[in-house]
Order: C-alpha cells, then sequence, then structure tokens
C-alpha cells in the first residue's frame, strides 16, 4: 500500500511538471478537433475493481466538461452487483457516484492520456440469494487516483483503457468488507461522444 501511494506522488509530480510545461491553447498549435476553449461529452464505460481480493465488474456512464481541451471535470455513476466475495449466499450492490477532478496531456495528439483524482460517494446494500434486503449498509467515502491512455478515433468518438487505486475512508465492516477490503486496483475502459 505504501508502494503505491508513493507510486501515485512520483506521477503526480511528473504530471505536474508536464502541466506547467505545455503551453496553453492559445500558442497556435493545431489541435486534431479544435471546438473552441469549452467542450463537453459523455459515455459509458466498464470498470473492474478487486474488493477483498475479488474482481467484481460494474458498469456505468457520466458526463464531461473541458475547458481548453485539458482541464476537466467528469461526473460519474457506477453501480456493481455480485456475491460478497467469499460468501455466495449473500448479495452486494455497490452505487459509487462522484466526480474525476483531472488534465488531458497533449490533447492535440489522436493517442494522448490523461491523469485525475475522482472523489465519490458510496453505498453498499447487502441481499440473502433469494433477494431479501438486509438491515444493514455501509456508506464510505472514496478517493481514487487513476490514469488514462484515450484516442480519437473518430471525430466525435473517444475510446480510452486506464487503471486506478480507491481508497475507501469507512469504519463500517459487514462480512469482512470494510476500510482494507474496500481500497484496491481498478481497470477501466469505455467510449465517449461529443465535441473533443
Amino acid at each position: 500500500m505504501k508502494k503505491i501511494l508513493v507510486s501515485f506522488c512520483v506521477l503526480f509530480l511528473i504530471s505536474t511538471s508536464a502541466v506547467f510545461a505545455e503551453s496553453s491553447q492559445n500558442d497556435g498549435m493545431e489541435y486534431f478537433f479544435d471546438t473552441g476553449k469549452l467542450s463537453m461529452f459523455a459515455g459509458p464505460y466498464t470498470r473492474l475493481r478487486f474488493i477483498n481480493n475479488t474482481l467484481v465488474m460494474g458498469m456505468g456512464g457520466g458526463g464531461i466538461i473541458c475547458w481548453d481541451h485539458r482541464y476537466y471535470i467528469y461526473g460519474q455513476m457506477t453501480t456493481y452487483d455480485s456475491n460478497v466475495p467469499n460468501n455466495n449466499e449473500i448479495e452486494m450492490g455497490l452505487v459509487n457516484y462522484g466526480a474525476t477532478v483531472g488534465y488531458i496531456f497533449f490533447p492535440q495528439n489522436k493517442i494522448h492520456f490523461s491523469a485525475g483524482v475522482q472523489f465519490a460517494d458510496n453505498n453498499i446494500i447487502f441481499r440473502q440469494s433469494d433477494g431479501l434486503k438486509l438491515n444493514h449498509d455501509i456508506n464510505f467515502f472514496s478517493i481514487a487516483p487513476e490514469v488514462n491512455v484515450e484516442a480519437n478515433i473518430l471525430e466525435y468518438l473517444r475510446i480510452y483503457l486506464g487503471a486506478g487505486w480507491h481508497f475507501a475512508i469507512t469504519d463500517g465492516d459487514y462480512f469482512d468488507i470494510n476500510r482494507k477490503t474496500l481500497s484496491g486496483f481498478s481497470i477501466n475502459w469505455g467510449f465517449l461522444m461529443g465535441k473533443f
């Protein structure tokens, strides 16, 4: 865990240096899709997370407001449904909703990358295998730094693949679902449509 945190800090420092090294859009560069300062796009995505060392798949979607082709806010909502790890008798439903604040590096290139941090509220409900809801929820806040490789493949279509780490902040503990087991690695991919 300590090594991962140090890795993200190093990545942040490198990213910060690159941000200040890049010039603004007013530098006369020719962009792949130049639509002015403000752009908006949206789309669905799939995210894989490790919860208690078990791979859980979630589906979600969101919308992005981007300024100067670089600075963005990405509003997102993701839902995960699966059995509780190591307990096939109990199911859980996790809803994650929040926003990612980030930066797109070298957006004038067809293939580029972005880095951001998601701040999200989360809620987990537990159900028996017959669908009966158990009277216990876990609500928690999470912070998730992530890096994405992105490609503009059509005029209004962008695909991406990324990875991140979720840090859960909670005192809840139910069926071994707690701060430690909710924190972990994630992979996401999806596509976006709109004005880049």
